[in-house]
């Protein structure tokens, strides 16, 4: 080491210089011979390419084709040349001769007459309507280099990208189109390409040709990136499908789809690195929403379906500088997939199954009629907890359910022509079918379970769980049929409320004297109720769920209410108290002063949590606010609640929340950290993009129970694939 210290600065470049030829020549070898331009490594292919052609239009010469064999436009090579040397440095005054052995030789293939180039440079001196990069002194025999003195017309040649030149393994081939933005009488864009030798700045232009429009074909791609369970990325579904003769696009309700250009030449596959992407705009807005400008995946549009239908998505070819080489309009068919039973609203929760019974299980799909006509899908099956059915590929797969306990995952691959559109899932539960209660006292936000013989006390929040009541036992309701109810007696009165009742905002409760019942409390995967006694005795609690319309099971038991004394009875009225302040109205906006965070009131005493401080760093989402003396819980986030906040970078989430609406944190680029401690999200629950365009490196901390139904579902909601759920 100290050998090469003292070394001079002579030895050390040669030392460099050597190890170079040693790693260029290890790439030459490992790439076959030529050293590619991956991961966006293209500038040089895109400066070579506007050069050239920029040259040709100065020198009024963008028609002048040549091939390998041909000699191109003295000009056009005069003014190439003395471009590349003005962008590199190297300006000044020269020899010709040296401009022409230590430059425009280095520059091109083909060879290229001194004389003649000699003689264009005399013309352009003479014609001062010819814009050049040099000024040639013919006593002198010197050129001087120079900024481009004027201007040529308004055409430009778009870069679009390149491709290997056929069975030659140094050469490569760039794409391009030339446009007039003002164009004088009857233009029509074309397409050329520049052949080019070797790379990097040594490369040397071999040939410009026009090519047929016809050879060239642009397509749209729109695909869903899959994932593992640990976040890592594994394939793409592609969503494009031909039906009829025409291509169509096919998005799954509520997925995140990207897309991407493509181009062929004659067939083969161009690398369209010139290009930004393609820039999509929806016919319906209600049916496929566009977001623009995804960062972590370098895209200008993706989408996505949220109401089955069918629209026209016009996409539109951009370059890296904004120009549209292409346009081209695509029918959409936006379809809704699922695994379960047939007549089933809650199959997400899991599928119950009773012991000893049969159950038929179907890939299911609502959209995509003429796909079916047509006989275009088809299906595999798989379980790995139950053989029997994995790798059937029929519609719909028949199970019996064992005379025990089962948990079992089932998925289902749905293929449209021949390739996977989606993969479905649904979660096998058998169970003896049998309703229990869990009772939580609620001081605050917080549940205490009791025991469900202890006794309620007066005017306490209690919270009662239907254990066994899983929603996984809805199936064969007709939509207005309820799913759960509550029945509460005392004293020969009766109260009653369903969960459609529960969860209408609209429509008040007649609340009965001898309790207060709470809307808004719904959430988890068995039904619930939240209520406080106002009288003692004794209150009988009934809870029931359904199944093909009728009573399926039910579950009574009575509790005795007593005060916190001993005696069990009415403790003796206190003085009056002043009045409670009344709830605001739904639709109330109301702002926190110290977070400046905006709250709308959903319904009996929650909130949603509407827009925060657009110039916080940090945000933790309350469980509740107070407001004139009224406490509400926090159980939902506004659709862009916290949409493009840069400097936002740390949110927490509240275990109160049931919903997160669409594009929530979406375009947060900085948003590094996120904690959700709630456990009631689902897919459904969850909007559209609701976190696309967060930080690429982002952490998401879920609660442990729920990591891999979480892990599942949030990756269909926007975020990269370098985001780690844990």
């Amino acid at each position: 080491m100290e050998r090469i210290r003292q070394m001079t600065d002579t030895r050390r470049c040669a030392l460099l210089w050597a190890a170079t030829i040693l790693l260029t020549a290890a790439l030459l070898f490992l790439c076959g011979g030529k050293v590619h331009a991956w991961e966006g490594d293209d500038d040089w292919m895109r400066d070579t390419f506007s050069r050239y052609t920029m040259a040709a239009m100065l020198s009024g010469q963008e028609e002048n084709y040549f091939n390998d064999s041909e000699k191109p436009d003295a000009l056009t090579v005069l003014n190439y040349t003395a471009y590349k040397m003005y962008q590199a440095g190297d300006t000044g005054t020269i020899s010709f001769d040296t401009f022409y052995e230590d430059y425009v030789c280095a520059n091109f293939s083909a060879v290229v007459n001194k004389e003649d180039l000699k003689n264009a440079a005399e013309a352009a001196e003479l014609d001062n309507r010819k814009s050049k990069f040099f000024d040639y002194d013919k006593g002198t025999g010197k050129i001087r280099i120079l900024d481009v003195l004027a201007g040529g017309d308004s055409k430009q040649c778009v870069y679009i990208g390149w491709q290997d030149k056929d069975n030659n393994n140094d050469q490569t081939v760039l794409y391009g189109m030339w446009k007039d933005p003002a164009p004088a009488g009857e233009w029509k864009d074309y397409y050329v390409i520049l052949t080019i030798d070797g790379y990097g700045d040594d490369a040397k232009i071999v040939s410009y040709q026009k090519i047929e429009s016809n050879d060239v074909k642009f397509s749209s791609e729109f695909f869903i990136n899959n994932y593992d369970d640990n976040g890592e990325w594994v394939d793409e579904t592609n969503c494009t499908r031909e039906l009829n003769g025409e291509t169509r696009v096919i998005l799954p309700y509520n997925e995140d789809v990207h897309s991407r250009a493509t181009m062929t030449y004659k067939g083969e596959e161009v690398e369209t690195t010139g290009l930004a992407g393609v820039k999509v705009t929806s016919s319906d807005k209600d049916i496929v929403s566009v977001y623009d400008n995804n960062e972590n995946y370098e895209e200008i549009s993706s989408v996505s379906g949220d109401k089955v239908g069918t629209v026209k998505l016009t996409c539109e070819f951009q370059s890296r500088t904004g120009e549209i080489v292409y346009t081209e309009i695509l029918p959409c068919d936006v379809a809704k997939f699922e695994a379960g039973r047939d007549n089933a609203r809650y199959d997400s929760y899991g599928m119950c199954v009773l012991h000893n019974t049969d159950v038929e299980i179907f890939a299911k799909t609502e959209g995509l009629d003429e796909y079916k006509k047509q006989n275009k899908f088809s299906y595999v099956w798989k379980s790995a907890e139950i053989p029997e059915i994995d790798g059937e590929t029929t519609e719909s797969v028949t199970y019996t359910a064992p005379n025990d306990e089962k948990e079992a995952e089932i998925s289902v691959d749905i293929y449209i022509a021949g390739k996977k559109i989606t993969t479905q899932s649904v979660y096998l539960k058998v169970k003896n079918g049998v309703l229990d209660y869990k009772v939580y006292e609620m001081p605050g936000t917080a549940m205490k379970e009791q025991d469900t013989t202890a006794p309620l006390l007066l005017n306490k929040r209690y919270f009662i769980d239907l254990t066994g009541g899983d929603f996984g036992w809805d199936y064969g309701n007709d939509a207005d049929q309820c799913f759960s109810s509550w029945e509460f007696t005392m004293d020969g009165k009766t109260f009653t409320i369903t969960d459609k009742e529960a969860e209408d905002y609209n429509t008040p409760i007649q609340q009965p004297d001898f309790m207060t019942y709470y809307k808004g409390f719904a959430g988890g995967a068995t039904p619930n109720c939240l209520f406080t006694v106002k009288k003692a005795g004794q209150l009988t609690v009934t809870g029931t769920i359904y199944q093909n319309n009728k009573v399926f099971r039910t579950i009574s038991k009575t509790f005795t209410v007593k005060s916190e004394n001993t005696n069990g009875t009415t403790p003796k009225p206190q003085p009056q108290q002043p009045a409670q302040p009344a709830s605001l109205q739904k639709g109330t906006k109301v702002t926190d002063k110290k977070s400046k965070a905006v709250y709308k009131v959903n319904g009996n005493k929650t909130v949603e949590y509407n827009k925060e401080d657009k110039k916080a760093k940090k945000a933790t989402v309350p469980s509740t606010i107070t407001v004139n003396g009224v406490k509400y819980q926090v159980t939902s986030i506004a659709a862009k609640a916290f949409a493009n906040n840069k400097k936002l970078t740390k949110v927490v989430i509240p275990a109160s929340v049931r919903s997160i609406g669409k594009q929530a944190f979406s375009g947060c680029k900085n948003l590094k950290s996120i904690t959700i401690k709630t456990t009631y999200l689902t897919k459904k629950s969850v909007g559209a993009k609701a976190f696309k365009g967060i930080h690429a490196k982002a952490t998401i901390k879920v609660p442990k129970k729920q990591k891999k139904a979480y892990q599942k579902f949030l990756k269909t909601k926007g975020i990269g694939k370098g985001v780690k759920i844990k």
